[in-house]
């Protein structure tokens, strides 16, 4: 298969149609006549999403903040990233589930 394997680039099909969409978070600081153009609750087949993956992780991040501010800067850092690692596992867990 064409473009598959370690360090193959991904093949875009040509008639592939990409919309563009506000995170529900922020579409409501644009103007009103935004709303119903660029918020995912309007667009046909883009399911239930906030659209807002950063800042929902905020709140977690947070708290490993401040339980990584005695740790060395490379401690800190795998730190952090092992819980990004386990929320992106848990929210792949989740995907399955209807």
């Amino acid at each position: 298969m064409p473009g598959s394997g370690p360090g193959k680039c991904l093949s875009i099909s040509a008639d592939l149609e990409i919309i563009y969409l506000i995170g529900l978070f922020h579409v409501h600081g644009h103007k009103e006549s935004c709303l119903p153009r660029f918020a995912s609750t309007f667009m046909p087949g883009a399911g239930m999403t906030s659209g807002e993956i950063l800042e929902s992780l905020w709140s977690i991040l947070n708290e490993v903040a401040y339980i990584t501010r005695t740790m060395t800067l490379p401690h800190c850092a795998e730190m952090i990233d092992a819980c990004i690692a386990d929320i992106n596992w848990k929210k792949l867990q989740g995907m399955g589930k209807f």
